[in-house]
């Protein structure tokens, strides 16, 4: 549990900018899919370095650093997300397949 909140707290610490958001209204108490793309108004990138704060290190070793990410946020209420599948648009998988 301290390795969840330390990764946590060191992804809190990151300044933060939206590159790009979506909203949703949940007004059903059942199971919902909920589609949506994502296109970010800049880059972010990653960097590979020997070492870094609350980095995790890679099977050779080495740290990925990275400026960018997802994340999911609640207001006014309580949501169980079961899971979250991102993918890149069609360029990015096999044939436009869902798969990688």
């Amino acid at each position: 549990a301290s390795n969840v909140a330390s990764q946590l707290q060191s992804i809190a610490s990151v300044p933060q900018r939206a590159l790009d958001s979506v909203f949703f209204e949940i007004r059903s108490e059942m199971w919902t899919r909920l589609d949506f793309k994502l296109t970010p108004s800049e880059t972010a990138g990653c960097q590979i370095v020997k070492a870094a704060m609350g980095c995790m290190e890679t099977p050779e070793a080495e740290c990925i650093v990275c400026d960018g990410g997802v994340a999911i946020g609640v207001s006014n209420g309580t949501v169980v997300i079961d899971f979250a599948f991102l993918q890149p648009a069609s360029w990015g998988r096999f044939e436009g397949l869902p798969v990688r």
